[in-house]
């Protein structure tokens, strides 16, 4: 399994925007509002981002970070779009950092869109050979699944072999 390539955390995004129902997306989650400003800000970096321009996409997610008042759920949107920027350029130490701090904030993401993070959390602790917390968020990640396909029982497999804790 490649664990390297922008465009695979990019079309990750892409599709996770696309492949949760509005009933997923929207479960759970009450306080989840954005303002103007902050959608403003996300989308240009998310625009950003497919155009490649990752440094403009972190300047945008930098003077949001700066803002005063943003609410949880536009915090924890932030930093998930901090953790693709860096996931995009092959960051993955950096990218593991963001995705910890949006899932930090709880209550702040939509039941789909937390789920999704944790996945991509999971993954990017195999790369970075983190496998430990990998197997512990891929767990957490199989509790809450819907309809896991065997390519999460192999990947949590190879992560307990790596642990050495397998039978």
């Amino acid at each position: 399994m490649a664990w390297r390539g922008g465009l695979l955390w990019t079309t990750a995004l892409v599709l996770a925007i696309h492949l949760f129902s509005p009933q997923q997306l929207f479960a759970k989650c009450e306080n989840c509002t954005v303002s103007p400003w902050a959608f403003k800000r996300l989308s240009k970096a998310q625009k950003a981002m497919m155009n490649k321009k990752y440094g403009e996409a972190r300047k945008l997610m930098d003077s949001m970070a700066r803002k005063v008042g943003l609410n949880n759920h536009e915090k924890a949107l932030m930093w998930q779009t901090i953790a693709y920027i860096h996931s995009s350029q092959e960051k993955y130490g950096k990218a593991v950092k963001a995705f910890e701090k949006c899932l930090s904030f709880p209550d702040s993401m939509h039941d789909g869109a937390a789920q999704d993070i944790r996945f991509n959390l999971g993954q990017l602790y195999m790369a970075t050979k983190n496998f430990k917390k990998a197997t512990q968020t891929l767990e957490a990640w199989l509790k809450q699944a819907k309809n896991p396909t065997p390519t999460i029982y192999h990947t949590l497999a190879v992560a307990y072999v790596q642990r050495k804790k397998h039978r």
